[in-house]
């Protein structure tokens, strides 16, 4: 039969597998005792135990068949874990799978009666490369060389990986396309591109006259797919980049612009994930020729200032150290060592040339050397916790605990309903290296497990300074649902530091997160009733890549007091836990042969109107409030 095809960016995949006579897939003998799956890597590793690792091969044992006597069809899947260990490398192309059953349950498995092996082909996304930035020159209205783009840095992580190139003209400079001439340049140029195929493609052929209206910096997207656009619901085996052509003189453009961002398209800018914002500017090869020959050395000033800041003042301003290329950028970072130190809401952002004795303006007749755009920049600072403002959990985990017998009056504890500011926080770990426990290396998912259920081991003492928080499933009913691969459901006692006791539930869970949510409950321990959670809200811990290759793993939560507005009451406890919960992870690691840097917490404290206005926007309702 044909190979399945999976994205390894899929969830791992499951297996409807028959257990009757004669079934479509797989037979069963007649009176089996155990079942089992078995996946590898390489298909060989099936008859032969040699080489099997933790790292090619994973055996599943089913154990009692009786369990599944009464069913037709018994679904197994594979672990999260197990499927990011098979898809790190992207030199493995194809993962094999068969089922099987016996009435001996042994390593060998020499008895048993199994199925054909099935195949997954791994397919991995291709790498887009639009090439570098290009410049080509216009003299007496034609252009001097071709305008070409180049994308055949292009690659694919699979072995003889089939790729489509497309093309696509996405932005330019201001052009007034009622002039018949400009308009009819920039559609010729468009078509040219969106026909082409292959990875390069003639944007404008030598020769071409170029209006003068028409001339400026074009952006232009590569579009790349492999040989296979279906899987992950059709959003993998693609990728894009871009890549600009100054074509000419921009009209108008002799002077110095700012290229992005700019009043037409700003840069929604979301923290904590976006920690700097780049701006590029452009000098015009006319002005920067009159600027050198008038000057001899200038230097280019940016300026940000705050559209609602009292005075304007700039609220940010850099200079170029020496005399700036005719291209480059800026890089505004938006964080010290205190945390936050911008406000949100739009921004302006100004460009300079200007004198290296007293960083004066410096002019040029006929050029602009300073320009604003306006609204370039808006900062949103609470985007980054809209998930976790708007979550509600699934309506079948708030009918599990209505219903659970072994809770009494159990009920979520909605964020609407408190009374504090929100605590919007956000501890973060960087990881550069995974650590190697009992000879094997961690994945991000494995470090992710650790943490969840060993919680209650990495909270670090030295820098808590007090008991720690205990996180205790409710019961052993709720403990096999914590310890299993889906915990969603599991009710958790928590043993807060001080009187206080609490409840949660884990309301979300995948290879890279899980998430729980506060409760209410008359159930008592030790005679006493738990009552309400101190906070009301939903708190998150969970894993993801950073751009460099890196990892960063956190935890961060979007909750409210219940009991009283003043937040040092209501959160202090929990930011030194929270503290304390970051040392021990990067402690856990660094002991273990892996790297982690502890980075700067993010705690935000604003009033619940500001986030309800912007962030809560629940899609599913309360059924027991």
């Amino acid at each position: 039969m044909a190979d399945w095809i999976r994205h390894v960016d899929e969830p791992p995949p499951e297996l409807d597998i028959s257990l009757v006579q004669g079934g479509e897939r797989f037979e069963r003998l007649p009176s089996p005792l155990f079942y089992a799956v078995q996946w590898a890597l390489d298909r060989s590793l099936f008859s032969q135990p040699f080489g099997r690792s933790a790292a090619n091969f994973y055996p599943l044992d089913l154990a009692d068949a009786s369990g599944y006597s009464r069913y037709e069809v018994a679904r197994v899947r594979l672990p999260p874990r197990v499927w990011e260990r098979f898809t790190r490398d992207p030199n493995q192309r194809r993962l094999h799978v068969r089922f099987g059953a016996g009435d001996e349950l042994d390593d060998s498995h020499s008895t048993w009666d199994w199925s054909r092996v099935f195949t997954y082909l791994l397919n991995h996304d291709p790498e887009a490369d639009a090439g570098a930035d290009a410049e080509v020159s216009v003299s007496d209205g034609s252009l001097q060389q071709a305008a070409e783009l180049d994308g055949s840095g292009t690659t694919d992580p699979d072995p003889g990986a089939s790729l489509n190139y497309r093309w696509f003209l996405i932005d330019g400079p201001t052009v007034d396309l009622t002039r018949s001439a400009n308009r009819g340049f920039v559609q010729s140029m468009a078509k040219r591109v969106s026909t082409g195929s292959g990875a390069r493609v003639t944007a404008v052929p030598k020769g071409a006259t170029v209006p003068p209206g028409a001339r400026g910096t074009y952006r232009f997207k590569l579009e790349v797919t492999d040989d296979d656009v279906s899987t992950y619901y059709g959003n993998r085996g693609r990728d894009e980049d871009d890549a600009t052509i100054a074509i000419g003189e921009s009209a108008g453009a002799g002077g110095v612009s700012v290229l992005s961002p700019t009043s037409d398209r700003q840069a929604h800018v979301e923290r904590p994930t976006d920690d700097r914002v780049r701006i590029e500017y452009e000098i015009g090869p006319d002005l920067y020729r009159e600027l050198e020959q008038q000057y001899g050395f200038f230097m280019l000033e940016l300026l940000v200032r705050h559209l609602e800041r009292p005075g304007r003042a700039p609220v940010y301003e850099d200079v170029t150290r020496g005399k700036p290329p005719r291209r480059g950028q800026f890089t505004w970072h938006l964080y010290d060592v205190d945390g936050l130190r911008t406000e949100p809401g739009p921004y302006d952002v100004s460009l300079s040339v200007v004198g290296a004795r007293d960083f004066g303006l410096l002019t040029v007749d006929g050029y602009s050397t300073s320009t604003t755009e306006e609204k370039a920049l808006y900062l949103d600072p609470f985007q980054f916790w809209a998930d976790l403002v708007s979550f509600r959990p699934p309506a079948s985990v708030q009918r599990g605990l209505h219903n659970d017998p072994d809770v009494s009056s159990g009920r979520f504890q909605p964020i609407e309903d408190a009374i504090g500011p929100v605590n919007l926080d956000y501890y973060p770990v960087r990881i550069d290296a995974f650590p190697t426990v009992q000879g094997q290396t961690f994945t991000p998912s494995d470090l992710v497990e650790y943490v969840r259920l060993n919680i209650n081991y990495l909270q670090e003492i030295s820098a808590i300074s007090f008991a720690p928080t205990t996180f205790t499933p409710w019961n052993a009913r709720h403990r096999w649902t914590w310890h299993s691969s889906s915990p969603v459901g599991a009710f958790i006692f928590l043993d807060l530091t001080g009187p206080d006791n609490a409840t949660v539930v884990c309301t979300a869970y995948d290879a890279t997160h899980w998430r729980f949510s506060t409760t209410y409950t008359t159930s008592a321990v030790d005679g006493y009733p738990v009552l309400a959670h101190p906070v009301s809200g939903n708190r998150e811990w969970g894993i993801f890549k950073n751009d460099r290759g890196t990892y960063t793993f956190y935890t961060r939560a979007a909750d409210r007091t219940l009991y009283t507005d003043h937040p040092s009451i209501g959160y202090g406890v929990g930011d030194v836990l929270w503290r304390g919960l970051q040392a021990g992870v990067a402690k856990f690691v660094n002991s273990n042969g892996g790297s982690a840097t502890v980075e700067t917490p993010i705690t935000l404290r604003p009033a619940w109107a500001d986030v309800a206005q912007c962030c809560h926007n629940p899609t599913r309702s309360w059924l027991y409030q």
